[in-house]
Formats: structure tokens, sequence, C-alpha cells
């Protein structure tokens, strides 16, 4: 668990359930929400953790097995 304040691309003010993966992206981490039984919007998304501002963005929703911004290029 860790707090999305210490993170620049979370929203800040939230506790957040953190799987370390690795993942290869947004995709790959729905989809391991959806193994583990997490498949509605406010279950589990896919978000690149970094402490840059401008990732923040970086949302992969679970409907359709990923949706929004699942990459970072």
């Amino acid at each position: 668990m860790l707090r999305s304040d210490d993170h620049a691309s979370l929203n800040p003010g939230y506790w957040v359930i953190y799987a370390p993966g690795p993942f290869a992206g947004g995709k790959e981490a729905v989809a391991f929400c959806a193994a583990k039984g997490r498949t509605g919007s406010g279950d589990c998304v896919g978000r690149y953790l970094s402490d840059a501002a401008a990732d923040r963005v970086y949302v992969c929703h679970p409907q359709g097995g990923g949706s929004g911004r699942c990459t970072r290029s």
C-alpha cells in the first residue's frame, strides 16, 4: 500500500493498493486485476507510477480488457 501524495503521477489524497508487477503496460495490469475478480470501473485501474505529474494521464480502465491511455510512449 502506498500514499498517492508521494507519487506525482497519481491523484493526491488516496491510499493505493499497489501490485509491483512488472507489467509491460496498463492492459497487463488490468488483466492482473481481472484475474483477481476486480473488473468494475471503481475496482482497479492500470496506472503509470512515477514522480512526474505529466504521467497522470496514463490510466488504463478495465472495460474491454483495457481502455484509455494504457501505454506510455
